[in-house]
């Protein structure tokens, strides 16, 4: 950036250089041109060389063709002296100006230097005349704010600099004038035992639609602030309603989705309680059946049996605990399979019906893949061995039966 300015700089100044040089060449041409005219026009036209006596008689030898052509020749060397002495003066000049701006190295320097705080000063100028603009718009709001109209504003630029005009006042004006009339009134007073004198009547009369005017305006301001300052609060106040509207709307849908999860986590929790239940009912029937076995035993071969019947007693009370709760885990699984192979048909992830997966569903899903990949393992293994039995179609259909039917029978297991 700053190559490219010193390269605009120096350009700018060799043709700030070059246009000074022309234009100066042009005034030296200009000059020399007339100052040959002048003296072609008084040598040759001029009355006194034109009628001035020769030196030798006309009738002389020495006067002849050859003489005048060499004097006019003389003439038109004289004439082109001035022209070629203003093109060397020029010439001689426009080097200068190189060798100053190209032969020391510090004067392109200077140039770029020169450039460089103009261009400064000048965007310095700028930013200041920017201020005054600002400022200025905002001299003129508080003049609308003060005055009320723009033609009030016209009217009081037009006597700003009179001041003998009467067609507008300002407030300092009408308030220094209202001062000295008032002074002026109580002075009267006093004079005339306190009452007013017929001037200080007809100045009140004649500033009353003034100061009128200046207070009616001034309230139609303070009210036209008033409803603006207003509109701008209810502007604030519906900007928050409606922040807090899409607040709250966001609210209920997390709320909506978070009370259907709730419900079908309920439903799962009533299910498997009633299932508990059921359980409990069954060991409590099984309870009481083995109690009424126990009872029907001799009581002789309880009084014989003693200490080992008791523990005989135990042994078959944990023995019954450890077959319940096997059947309980045993049915625990297969409705855990039921459930996955049910639950686990359903999609996971961002396109499903829920977005959210928790870990129950994520097993779940597991579960159920895995049986299915059990059965395409089973019947790939039946491909396989009919492939490579090569049995009819009848006895290949019966076994593939056969297979996929215990493939589906290990699967439901």
């Amino acid at each position: 950036m700053a190559k490219e300015e010193e390269s605009t700089a120096a350009g700018g100044s060799e043709q700030c250089t070059a246009t000074a040089a022309d234009t100066q060449l042009r005034q030296i041409h200009v000059h020399t041109t007339w100052m040959s005219l002048s003296l072609v026009w008084s040598k040759l036209v001029h009355p006194e060389i034109l009628h001035r006596k020769p030196e030798v008689p006309l009738s002389s030898a020495q006067v002849s063709v050859d003489g005048q052509r060499v004097r006019l020749q003389q003439l038109e060397a004289e004439a082109k002296r001035p022209k070629e002495e203003a093109k060397k003066l020029a010439e001689e000049m426009a080097m200068q100006n190189a060798a100053l701006l190209y032969g020391e190295g510090g004067n392109v320097e200077d140039w770029k230097k020169k450039y460089l705080a103009t261009s400064n000063q000048l965007q310095q100028v700028r930013h200041e005349l920017q201020e005054l603009r600002t400022q200025t718009q905002k001299q003129k709001k508080v003049l609308m704010k003060e005055l009320g109209t723009d033609e009030s504003i016209q009217q009081a630029m037009a006597v700003a600099d009179d001041p003998l005009a009467v067609q507008w006042k300002g407030r300092a004006a009408q308030i220094a004038q209202l001062q000295r009339q008032l002074k002026d009134f109580k002075a009267s007073s006093c004079t005339n035992g306190g009452t007013p004198t017929a001037q200080v009547q007809e100045s009140a009369a004649t500033l009353a639609p003034a100061v009128a005017a200046a207070a009616k305006n001034k309230a139609v301001a303070q009210a036209a602030d008033k409803r603006r300052e207003e509109f701008d609060r209810l502007q604030e106040e519906v900007e928050k309603l409606r922040q807090e509207q899409t607040e709250c709307k966001r609210k209920r849908d997390a709320l909506k989705s978070r009370a259907g999860l709730l419900e079908s986590q309920l439903r799962d929790l009533k299910a498997h309680v009633q299932f508990l239940l059921r359980k409990s009912d069954d060991d409590d029937a099984l309870v009481s059946m083995l109690q009424k076995q126990l009872g029907r035993e001799d009581a002789e071969f309880q009084e014989d049996a003693g200490s080992d019947a008791a523990l005989r007693q135990q042994n078959a009370e944990l023995q019954a605990q450890l077959e319940r709760q096997a059947q309980i885990v045993l049915q625990l699984r297969q409705k855990a399979l039921a459930a996955s192979c049910e639950n686990g048909s359903v999609p996971l992830g961002p396109k499903s019906v829920e977005a959210s997966v928790t870990e129950r569903q994520l097993l779940e899903r597991v579960r159920f893949l895995e049986a299915e990949n059990a059965k395409q393992a089973q019947q790939v293994q039946l491909l396989k061995a009919r492939e490579a039995v090569g049995g009819s179609f009848n006895e290949s259909s019966s076994s593939f039966r056969d297979h996929f039917r215990d493939a589906v029978d290990v699967a439901d297991r």
